[in-house]
């Protein structure tokens, strides 16, 4: 019985614990890792910074859109945690041209679901 009590207390404790990453404990799995799910910190991003400024801003973890001969489209996504499989809740597009960030824009109409492994 007592043994019962400190495996509960521990999973308690454990699940108490919040993600610097924004993801919920509630609905924690196995395959969230690399994963945003925090707010983009748009705030901290200024016209004419350079793509590594911008990438020290976000992260290494983007996809390049769209590509040309002196500009570039670069995105980040913020994923939803919920219970069932995660889907991606908001993108953020930034336009990168001639090495200097132009502009950006967060855009809801994207949806990637992740499945769920068990």
């Amino acid at each position: 019985m007592r043994l019962l009590l400190v495996f509960i207390f521990a999973a308690l404790i454990q699940g108490c614990a919040s993600s610097p990453s924004g993801s919920s404990w509630m609905y924690a799995d196995f395959n969230k890792y690399g994963k945003n799910y925090a707010d983009f910190p748009t705030e901290r991003l200024s016209i004419a910074q350079t793509k590594q400024e911008v990438v020290g801003v976000l992260g290494s973890n983007y996809k390049v859109v769209e590509a040309g001969e002196n500009y570039e489209v670069i995105s980040y996504q913020k994923w939803k945690s919920i219970a069932g499989p995660d889907y991606v809740e908001s993108t953020l597009y930034l336009r990168i041209i001639e090495g200097k960030l132009k502009n950006w824009k967060i855009s809801s109409d994207t949806v990637e679901v992740v499945p769920r492994t068990w």
